[in-house]
């Protein structure tokens, strides 16, 4: 294979390769910037999420269905030789994003032979030829293509998860600063039709949905509530002290891959042991994120334990209230990063995360799994979560009082 080949990527023709095609057929030469940054955002990274190492994969003999006869009547001419392709990465650390000029222009566009821009989204693939050969980096990686139909037929089984990494639009319906990830469950085709037609009612809407294509996402569970159940002690014009309730649904839900149950705290010498301090904890919500807009997704957080006396002593240190810490109870622990904490380490709970549950994972000799000790309650201060920094604490009520 050609060498230059190796940093080939897979982009979507809504744009660059409508207009590829159109100039295709009308054996026009094209004229536009060629750039990463812009056309062809959805660059994968081979790696294991639970790991640093590259994923070790063998490509197989036989490439993707594209012609060679076909890719010379659609080949692009570019006539900006002096531009450069800008790869946008990340700078392995979260931050922001930085440049890394690829070096050409791209100097070739292999259309699938079986996409037609007039018809639908069929075979909307293609492949970018670059001027020169990428420079592979710990931000510049490889991804494998697939080689084998059993082990494609296996991933893309209903329900098994997988990586999308993209620029694409966020909550906000702003293009991301950065390289963003979410993981989706795959979603059978007959699955997706039926929800799909049933969300839309629209029969019809599907019709671009082929054999050549696969649905993932996630759907929604609407769930009416019953019944609210307070503790008998908390008292809204008080404090937060036993701020928990139960919410009885309607009906019961269905359990799914996606849709499961969490044990809750039934030994006090167990809970006592994953709420010491320094133990870490797992929180799940949609409370805002960084940019201060609520998360269009379900978002998670580990948090290190933080004993309520270093909770006290740090927050009074930072405030420099006395009385702020007058909401803190025997009934609630803290969680989060203290003071010294470097700021590109630093996470925390923030608003709209309340009521969002705190998981410990219990591997005993008996069984593994996973118990909610807590639920975010409040906060010392109040502000916005961008302001947020190391030495404020989120505070959870215990779920075994």
């Amino acid at each position: 294979m050609d060498p230059l080949l190796s940093s080939l990527v897979a982009v979507h023709l809504k744009k660059l390769l409508k207009e590829a095609m159109l100039a295709a057929f009308k054996m026009k030469a094209m004229h536009f910037r060629a750039s990463l940054d812009t056309y062809a955002r959805n660059i994968m990274n081979c790696r294991d999420r639970n790991s640093e190492d590259v994923r070790k994969m063998e490509n197989g003999p036989d490439p993707p269905r594209f012609v060679s006869q076909y890719a010379e009547r659609s080949q692009v001419k570019f006539n900006y030789p002096q531009e450069e392709i800008h790869l946008k990465l990340e700078n392995g650390h979260g931050k922001r994003p930085y440049d890394i000029k690829i070096g050409d222009v791209v100097s070739h566009i292999i259309l699938h032979r079986d996409f037609n821009v007039h018809n639908n989204y069929d075979s909307d693939i293609a492949l970018l030829k670059l001027g020169k050969a990428a420079v592979l980096t710990a931000g510049v990686q490889l991804v494998c293509l697939p080689n084998r139909f059993d082990l494609s037929e296996a991933n893309l089984d209903s329900g098994v998860p997988g990586w999308v990494a993209g620029w694409g639009y966020n909550g906000s319906d702003e293009l991301a600063a950065v390289l963003t990830e979410v993981q989706l469950p795959v979603i059978s085709n007959r699955e997706c039709v039926r929800d799909t037609v049933h969300f839309t009612g629209d029969p019809g809407i599907t019709r671009t949905l082929t054999s050549n294509m696969f649905c993932a996402g996630l759907y929604a569970i609407s769930l009416q509530v019953s019944h609210i159940i307070l503790h008998r002690d908390f008292n809204v014009h008080n404090n937060y002290d036993s701020d928990i309730a139960l919410l009885k649904l309607g009906r019961p839900a269905v359990l799914t891959a996606r849709v499961q149950l969490v044990c809750l705290p039934n030994r006090f010498d167990l809970s006592e042991a994953n709420l010491d301090s320094g133990v870490p904890g797992w929180v799940a919500g949609w409370g805002h994120d960084g940019s201060d807009e609520l998360a269009a997704v379900l978002t998670e957080v580990q948090l290190p334990v933080i004993s309520n006396r270093k909770c006290v002593r740090d927050t009074r240190n930072y405030t420099g209230d006395p009385g702020v810490t007058r909401t803190l109870t025997s009934n609630m622990f803290c969680a989060g990063f203290s003071a010294d904490t470097p700021i590109e380490d630093f996470r925390t709970v923030c608003p709209g995360d309340s009521g969002s549950p705190m998981v410990f994972f219990s591997n005993t000799s008996q069984d593994s799994h996973w118990t909610m000790e807590g639920i975010v309650s409040h906060f010392f201060q109040k502000g916005a979560c961008s302001m947020r920094r190391p030495g404020q604490y989120g505070i959870f009520t215990k779920v075994n009082r």
